[in-house]
């Protein structure tokens, strides 16, 4: 039986699993606690980032819902909610004095219009996403499925001057796979995983600095080639149910992990690989319990 391009919702949970699970170990990595054996993980930021791109494209690109108005607004306030709940938490842990004090900048950081917790650059370019889907969608015309995203994650990435947030571009990556949902993967496909492999060689021996147009390429590529390379093995990592808990919580994960890295650092004399367990094991704990009251509060608002 030939394998498909389509994923299930089990494999896109597995998926955003790798995913958080990436992103956790790279932002560990980025801090004083590093573990010289995991260092490589340094370089899968844009790796985990495009998953969850590439994920998102896919998933608006499957559903059967009609995409009107309300469609769009329930959407954007199921991830925003959660995500303005995390920004009082950090606020109220003093996690970042935010402007002096000044009234307008707290409202500011409370309604996630400045970021708290710069990790969480990715809700903002995925709202740009969504909002050029969204025209798109009214367009009716399948070029402009692609090209609205693209000049909006563009405009993100310009006005906040980073070249490194284009992992975007795994969103219209995903919009494209899932329009060939039903066909087979053919061997050729499989190409990408050394592409993959020598392309985050090159990311990684460049210190994870993309100061050129080539480096930028290089890292377009390497976010392409591995979202393809993890897509390919979908159905060895659904058997892991591990991948599907931490993929099915993976917001929560994701809005709460700095924090809890950041109450560690002052632990840095301590063994880095007790510090590295204690890490995964508050990010759960500290999940949980975020999860439980997000989604109260998502019931509440019934989003």
């Amino acid at each position: 039986m030939n394998l498909v391009f389509k994923i299930s919702l089990s494999e896109s949970n597995a998926m955003k699993g790798l995913a958080i699970l990436m992103i956790m170990i790279h932002h560990f990595e980025q801090s004083s606690l590093t573990v010289d054996c995991l260092s490589v993980f340094r370089a899968f930021g844009p790796v985990g980032c495009g998953i969850f791109f590439f994920v998102s494209g896919y998933g608006l690109t499957v559903s059967c819902s009609p995409k009107n108005q309300a469609y769009w607004i329930r959407r954007i306030l199921k991830i925003w909610i959660p995500f303005m709940l995390a920004n009082i938490v950090y606020l109220v842990s003093g996690y970042q004095e935010y402007g002096g004090g000044k009234f307008d900048e707290l409202i500011l950081y409370l309604i996630g219009v400045k970021l708290v917790n710069g990790h969480c650059w990715f809700i903002h370019a995925l709202v740009y996403l969504y909002i050029g889907y969204a025209l798109a969608s009214y367009l009716k015309r399948e070029l402009y499925l692609y090209l609205l995203p693209v000049l909006f994650g563009l405009a993100y990435s310009g006005i906040n001057h980073s070249v490194g947030s284009m992992s975007w571009m795994a969103f219209p990556l995903g919009i494209w796979y899932a329009q060939r949902q039903d066909q087979p993967i053919r061997g050729r496909e499989y190409m990408c995983i050394p592409i993959f492999l020598v392309t985050c060689f090159i990311y990684y021996s460049h210190s994870f600095i993309i100061s050129s147009i080539p480096l930028l390429f290089n890292m377009l590529v390497m976010v392409f080639s591995s979202v393809l390379s993890i897509v390919f093995v979908k159905n060895r990592l659904v058997k892991a149910s591990a991948f599907d808990y931490l993929g099915f919580h993976s917001m929560d994960y994701y809005l709460i992990h700095g924090l809890c890295l950041t109450s560690l650092l002052s632990f840095s004399g301590s063994n880095h690989y007790l510090m590295l367990a204690c890490f995964m094991l508050l990010v759960a704990a500290s999940a949980t319990v975020f999860g439980y009251i997000s989604s109260q509060l998502r019931k509440f608002l019934r989003l």
